[in-house]
């Protein structure tokens, strides 16, 4: 069975394995790093905006590191 978690967690995850600080996330999504704490904390839900901008840069970052 495969395990669920949250989107905030994801962003956590995925902001860890590219050795990224959340400023440096907020900063690549143009948005706030409170916000990033909010998101991976699960306090706060992304807009859909927002949630396709994290999808891309961890993405797009995660390209030019590997």
């Amino acid at each position: 069975m495969e395990e669920t978690y949250s989107f905030g967690a994801w962003v956590k995850g995925r902001r860890n394995d590219l050795r990224l600080t959340q400023r440096e996330l907020a900063g690549a999504a143009y948005c706030s790093t409170a916000m990033i704490k909010k998101i991976e904390a699960d306090e706060r839900r992304p807009s859909p905006d927002l949630a396709e901008a994290l999808a891309d840069e961890t993405t797009d970052l995660a390209a030019l590191a590997g």
